[in-house]
């Protein structure tokens, strides 16, 4: 997917917003991740367990093992660094833990 292409389809997506994470994962967080991931080996995965918490997407490199979590809140909610530390603490991978919004995307290393 382009750039373009995926402005265009966030900007349309935001005309028919709903304050749900289910609404902001599938109709916000998706797209950027398969402008990303989309011509790239690795998987994505929604709203599975992989160990305690369970996550809502879990990105599995082309080792076919998890490199990243995404924790998805609801379009327009507050981030802060705790709401992430239960991924941070219970995961080793050698690559971010995403915390977003849809809009806000913050990254933790949990190293």
């Amino acid at each position: 997917m382009r750039v373009t292409t995926l402005v265009k389809k966030l900007n349309e997506n935001l005309c028919s917003l709903q304050s749900s994470e289910r609404w902001t994962m599938y109709r916000l967080v998706v797209p950027v991740l398969d402008c990303i991931f989309g011509k790239q080996n690795d998987r994505v995965y929604f709203e599975l367990s992989i160990g305690n918490p369970k996550v809502d997407i879990g990105i599995k490199g082309e080792n076919g093992k998890f490199t990243s979590v995404v924790e998805v809140k609801k379009y327009g909610s507050r981030l802060a660094p705790g709401q992430i530390t239960k991924y941070t603490n219970s995961y080793s991978f050698p690559t971010p833990v995403v915390l977003t919004n849809g809009i806000d995307w913050h990254f933790f290393n949990c190293q």
